[in-house]
C-alpha cells in the first residue's frame, strides 16, 4: 500500500474513533518528530527516565523502536535521503565534566548516524554540534561552538553553521557569528539543494528569526519574518514553496505552528504547537505539544 495512502487512512480512522481534537490526532508521547524519507515511520525525541532517547515510530501505530538510549541525552533527529537517521548525542554530566576539566577529549555534543541498527559517531571534540539536517548531496549542516576563541561564556554563547562533507569528518563553518550572544538555529537545506534556511538571533535583546541564502554563499542572507516575531525550528516543504516553523507574534495564545507560503509572502497561524514538519506528501503536518505529538491535514 502506498505510504502517503496508509497515513491519510489511519487520520480518518482515529477521527472516526474520536481520537482527534480540532482536526488533529495524537500519535505519541513525544516532541521534534519527523517523518522519515517514504513517509511510514516518525522520528522524535521523548523523556525517558530523565533523560532524552530518540525513538522510531511507525505512522500506522504500534510500539517505539529506541535507537540512541543511553546514559546520555540523544534528540533532535532528521532524516536522510537514504533513510538513515542523524541526531545528537550529549555526554552524561560526569564525562561533559571531565571534558572541561580536560580529561577526555571528547565530552561535548556531537553528532551522530544511525542505520540498520548501528550508530555511527559523524563528529568528534568537547564543542557542542547539534541540530544536524541532510542535503540532497549528503552534506550534513548544523550548527556549531567550535572556532571560540577561548572557554569564555562569551564565546559558548556564540553559534556557527557548520558543514561536514559526505564521506569524511572534515568540518567546515560555513557562516560565523562574531557577536556575543549571537548564533544559528535548525539550519535546514531546501528540496533543490540551493537553499539554505535557518532561524537566527542577534544579541540577546533579538527576536529569533527565519533566514534564508544561497548555499553557495551564505553571507547574502535575507530575512523571512518580520521583526517583531519570534520565529525558529524551520522546515521547507516538499516541493520548496512553503516554510513551516514555530512562532509566537503578539496575541498568539502561545508558541504556534505557522506555514509562510514563499509564493505569496503570507504566514499563516496553524493551530498551538512547535517544531513542525511536513509530510513527504505536504499534505500533513506533525508537530507537538504539552510533550506529545500529533498531526493534522493542512491545505496548498
Amino acid at each position: 500500500m502506498d505510504k502517503y495512502l496508509l497515513l491519510t487512512i489511519t487520520l480518518a480512522v482515529a477521527m472516526c474513533a474520536g481520537q482527534s481534537s480540532g482536526g488533529e490526532v495524537r500519535v505519541c508521547e513525544g516532541r521534534r518528530g519527523v517523518f522519515s524519507p517514504d513517509g511510514s515511520r516518525i522520528a522524535f525525541e521523548c523523556e525517558r527516565g530523565c533523560r532524552l532517547a530518540v525513538g522510531v515510530v511507525p505512522v500506522s501505530g504500534g510500539e517505539a523502536t529506541w535507537i540512541a538510549d543511553g546514559p546520555g541525552n540523544a534528540g533532535q533527529p532528521a532524516w536522510t535521503a537514504d533513510g538513515s537517521l542523524l541526531y545528537t548525542y550529549c555526554h552524561d554530566t560526569n564525562t561533559a565534566l571531565a571534558a572541561v576539566r580536560g580529561k577526555v577529549k571528547d565530552g561535548g555534543a556531537n553528532i551522530w548516524r544511525w542505520k540498520d541498527g548501528r550508530a555511527e559517531q559523524l563528529t568528534r571534540g568537547r564543542s557542542f554540534d547539534y541540530g544536524a539536517s541532510s542535503a540532497p548531496d549528503g552534506t550534513v549542516w548544523f550548527v556549531t561552538t567550535r572556532g571560540a576563541q577561548s572557554s569564555t561564556l562569551k564565546n559558548l554563547c556564540t553559534a556557527h553553521i557548520a558543514a561536514c562533507a559526505p564521506g569524511t569528518e572534515k568540518i567546515e563553518i560555513r557562516h560565523r557569528y562574531e557577536k556575543s550572544n549571537s548564533g544559528a538555529m535548525s539550519p535546514t537545506v531546501s528540496p533543490d539543494g540551493r537553499q539554505l534556511l535557518w532561524s537566527e538571533m542577534r544579541g540577546f535583546r533579538g527576536n529569533w528569526r527565519l533566514v534564508v541564502a544561497p548555499v553557495a554563499d551564505l553571507a547574502k542572507g535575507r530575512a523571512l519574518t518580520p521583526p517583531d516575531a519570534s520565529c525558529h525550528s524551520p522546515r521547507w516543504s516538499p516541493d520548496g514553496r512553503r516554510v513551516c516553523y514555530t512562532g509566537y507574534r503578539v496575541g498568539d495564545p502561545g508558541w504556534c505552528v505557522y506555514v509562510h507560503d514563499l509564493d505569496t509572502g503570507a504566514h499563516t497561524r496553524v493551530c498551538e504547537g512547535r517544531n513542525p514538519c511536513f509530510s513527504p506528501d505536504g499534505r500533513t503536518l506533525l508537530y507537538d505539544r504539552d510533550g506529545s505529538l500529533f498531526v493534522r491535514e493542512v491545505r496548498k
